[in-house]
């Protein structure tokens, strides 16, 4: 086997990178990032929650404003056909 491409590992060098904390730092770091994922998680959920409930919102305001220009337009539509016809009958009245 060839070992010259290999890496050489420097055995008094490994002691210097060694994870020293106690289990009360373990614990604890492992519980706040506990809590922080938490908040972020209720965070992305209660702004979805908002985001859905904003468009649909917007998307029944929509709606609403097209029935009452629906209903105006019919509204307008109705009085015109009145004048119309009494325009009609004004006109075959008077020859």
């Amino acid at each position: 086997m060839n070992t010259f491409n290999q890496f050489q590992y420097i055995y008094t060098n490994i002691s210097l990178y060694q994870f020293n904390a106690d289990w009360v730092t373990a614990v604890s770091v492992i519980v706040m990032a506990t809590i922080v994922m938490w908040i972020a998680y209720i965070i992305m959920q209660y702004s979805a929650i908002y985001s859905i409930s904003y468009h649909t919102d917007r998307a029944l305001a929509h709606k609403k404003k097209t029935l009452g220009d629906l209903i105006l337009m019919k509204d307008i539509q109705t009085e015109l056909e009145k004048e119309i016809e009494q325009a009609i009958l004004k006109a075959a009245f008077h020859s």
